[in-house]
C-alpha cells in the first residue's frame, strides 16, 4: 500500500484507490510510476484541477503471476490477480473484472469511495460502472482519454454521448428522461438539467456547428442515438474526440465530489 495524494481524514475527502492488475512482482515499480502518471493527469482536468485538496489517493499492489490480461477471442489467458478480461459481452474493447471478490479484498486494504483497476497492457480498452469500479489500460496511446471517459462513468454516473444505435434500446426508452446528468430528452429550458449553464441566447436545439463549440446548449445526438436525446456541448470526452469533460459533466462531477466530502 502506498499513498500518492493525502489531504485529510477519509470522512472529509474523496478516497480513490488504484488496484494493480497484470503486474508481476518485478513490475511493482512500473505500477507505481503508471499510477502516479494518471493521478497527475487527472488533476490537469477541470474540475479536478482546483479540487485536489479534497482527495486522498492510494495504490494497492498484489503481484500477478503473469503480465497482461485475458483475450478470450484469441484464446489467450493470463494468471492475474483479479482476472480482468477483454471481450466482455462480445465486445473486443470491453475489459472487465471477473474476480470481483478478490478485487474488493485488495482495494479494501485502504478506505476508499471508488476503486480504479489499472490493467497492465498496451491494448485499447476499459470499463466503468457507477458506484462500483473503473478499469482502464496502462500503455495505450489513448490511455489518458480512456481513463477520463471510464472514470466519468464509474465515479460520476455520466452517460455516453456518442452514437451507437444498436445500444440505445438496451439502455434507454425513447421519450423517457434518462437518469444520467449529462444527457436529456427535454427541449423545454426549464426542464434541462444544465439550464443554469446555458449560454444566453443559444438556440434550442443547438446547431452542431464549430461556431458553437464553446457554447453550452442542447446538441442532438447522445445516449447512443442520433435523435431525441441531447448533450450540453459539441465536444466532450464522454462522446468522441478525446477532449476534456464538457461543462455539464464538470458540474455533475463537482456535485459528486461535494457529496463525498460532506
Amino acid at each position: 500500500v502506498f499513498a500518492m495524494v493525502k489531504n485529510g481524514h477519509p470522512h472529509d475527502c474523496v478516497d480513490l484507490v488504484f488496484v494493480a492488475e497484470g503486474y508481476t512482482e518485478r513490475e511493482f515499480g512500473k505500477f507505481k510510476t503508471d499510477s502516479q502518471r494518471f493521478v497527475d493527469y487527472l488533476f490537469t482536468l477541470k474540475p479536478f484541477d482546483r479540487l485536489k485538496a479534497k482527495f486522498n489517493i492510494h495504490g494497492v499492489f498484489r503481484a500477478s503471476a503473469e503480465s497482461d490480461v485475458d483475450y478470450p477471442a484469441e484464446r489467450v489467458y493470463k494468471n492475474t490477480v483479479v482476472d480482468a478480461s477483454y471481450d466482455t459481452f462480445g465486445s473486443g474493447a470491453y475489459v472487465t473484472v471477473f474476480d470481483n471478490k478478490t478485487m474488493r479484498d485488495i482495494a479494501g486494504k485502504v478506505q476508499h469511495d471508488h476503486a480504479i483497476v489499472l490493467a497492465n497492457t498496451e491494448r485499447y480498452g476499459g470499463s466503468g460502472f457507477y458506484n462500483s469500479y473503473t478499469l482502464f489500460t496502462s500503455d495505450n496511446t489513448r490511455s489518458e482519454e480512456i481513463f477520463t471517459h471510464e472514470f466519468g462513468h464509474g465515479f460520476a454516473g455520466l452517460a455516453d454521448e456518442y452514437i451507437a444505435e444498436s445500444y440505445f434500446d438496451v439502455y434507454y426508452t425513447r421519450g423517457v428522461e434518462p437518469l444520467e446528468p449529462n444527457i436529456t430528452a427535454y427541449l423545454n429550458p426549464q426542464q434541462i438539467k444544465w439550464a443554469e449553464l446555458l449560454t444566453p441566447g443559444v438556440p434550442l436545439p443547438t446547431p452542431a456547428q464549430e461556431e458553437n463549440k464553446t457554447k453550452v446548449g442542447l446538441f442532438e445526438g447522445a445516449g447512443y442515438t442520433k435523435t431525441g436525446m441531447y448533450r450540453s456541448c459539441l465536444h466532450c470526452v464522454m462522446g468522441a474526440g478525446g477532449l476534456p469533460f464538457c461543462t455539464a459533466c464538470q458540474e455533475a462531477i463537482e456535485k459528486v465530489i461535494e457529496h463525498y466530502c460532506r
